[in-house]
C-alpha cells in the first residue's frame, strides 16, 4: 500500500470530500481512491441507521467497475433472517468487529457468504462505526486477493 496515497484520502476525507457532491458519489470516490492506493477491494458496504420514522437505515454497496447501489431497510429488516443470519448483525448488536475468510467452515453459518464465495471473495471484514450518540452503524470490506487482507492491505 501506498502510505503518501492513504494520507491523501484521509486528508480528502476530512476536509469534507468536496470533490464529491452526492454521497453515493463520494462513497465510489473513496473506494477507487483506496484501490490506487494498493488496498485490494471488491466490495465495500456502508450501512447507515436513520432518523427517520419508518426507515431503519440505508445502504450504499460498491463494487468494482459498478455503480453505487442505494438500499433503504425499515425497521422490521432487523428481525428478518437476512439481517439476522448475517455478520452485520453482529457488528449492530456488539459493536464489534468481525472478519472470516471464506475458507473458514465458520461462514458456512452465513448465507451471505455463499454469495460472496461465488463471485470469488477471499477475505470478509465488517466494522462498526460508532457515532458521538452511542449509536452504532458498520462498514463491510472485500477481497478477491489470493489469501485475503494482510496486515498491510486491511481496510482499518
Amino acid at each position: 500500500m501506498n502510505a503518501s496515497e492513504l494520507l491523501k484520502i484521509k486528508d480528502w476525507l476530512i476536509g469534507g470530500a468536496r470533490s464529491s457532491t452526492v454521497a453515493s458519489e463520494m462513497f465510489s470516490d473513496l473506494c477507487e481512491r483506496l484501490i490506487a492506493a494498493g488496498v485490494p477491494l471488491w466490495r465495500v458496504g456502508l450501512f447507515v441507521r436513520t432518523l427517520h420514522p419508518d426507515i431503519f437505515g440505508r445502504s450504499f454497496l460498491w463494487r468494482q467497475g459498478a455503480e453505487v447501489v442505494i438500499g433503504t431497510a425499515d425497521f422490521d429488516f432487523q428481525d428478518s433472517p437476512e439481517f439476522r443470519n448475517s455478520p452485520l448483525a453482529i457488528v449492530f448488536r456488539e459493536g464489534r468487529e468481525v472478519r472470516y475468510r471464506m475458507d473458514d467452515p465458520e461462514t458456512n453459518r452465513f448465507p451471505v457468504f455463499d454469495d460472496l464465495r461465488a463471485e470469488g471473495v477471499t477475505d470478509y471484514i465488517a466494522i462498526p462505526l460508532l457515532f458521538m450518540d452511542g449509536s452504532v452503524h458498520a462498514s463491510s470490506w472485500t477481497t478477491k486477493q489470493p489469501g485475503g487482507f494482510t496486515t498491510s492491505s486491511s481496510p482499518h
